[in-house]
């Protein structure tokens, strides 16, 4: 387990006047979330603490083979004052290693549904949004909604009706109002 302010002190990068500076914690979490969008890295919740634990997917595949052994010379002149990982304790506490893979779900990558898919959701929902809208709409964004990739087309439809109901609730008063104001008028 590892706290966004243990990161923030851990990662260390320059900038282009070459000071060094440690990022943000939306730059922490921002990153955290790319490294899960392109499956390195799985985050969960501890159950107790609901700390979050940080699982490296495929934690082999990122390991170098380094069959001469470690002079503990660092190349990097960014990793100043950071440990060396050659010498570094196998056994950390801060960071939890899921080397099992994950707990029980499979999480599926993002695959954008067809108009059927979502046309069939909607129709088994109840919901009065248009599919084939819905997916031009997200098409012609790339499934991104804001900066941030889809991950449940089936949220962003129920958050569509919501808008809908909303903006037709609202047009229905409107237009409620604009009755009584013609039939206070005309009773005057």
């Amino acid at each position: 387990m590892a706290s966004v302010h243990y990161l923030q002190e851990r990662w260390v990068y320059k900038d282009d006047d070459g000071v060094k500076r440690r990022p943000s914690e939306h730059t922490i979490l921002k990153f955290l979330s790319l490294l899960e969008a392109d499956q390195m890295i799985s985050r969960s919740k501890h159950p107790v603490t609901r700390a979050t634990i940080i699982a490296i997917v495929n934690y082999d595949d990122y390991q170098q083979n380094n069959a001469t052994g470690c002079n503990g010379v660092s190349n990097d002149p960014c990793n100043d004052g950071c440990n060396d990982p050659c010498t570094e304790d196998k056994n950390n506490k801060n960071i939890k290693d899921n080397r099992e893979g994950k707990s029980g779900k499979s999480e599926k990558r993002f695959s954008p549904p067809s108009i059927e898919e979502v046309d069939s959701y909607i129709r088994e929902k109840g919901y009065t949004v248009d599919a084939e809208r819905f997916v031009n709409f997200y098409e012609s964004k790339g499934w991104y909604v804001g900066k941030n990739k889809m991950k449940n087309w089936r949220a962003a439809v129920a958050t569509w009706q919501k808008e809908d109901n909303k903006r037709n609730g609202i047009n229905q008063q409107r237009s409620c109002d604009k009755r009584r104001g013609t039939e206070a008028t005309a009773t005057r």
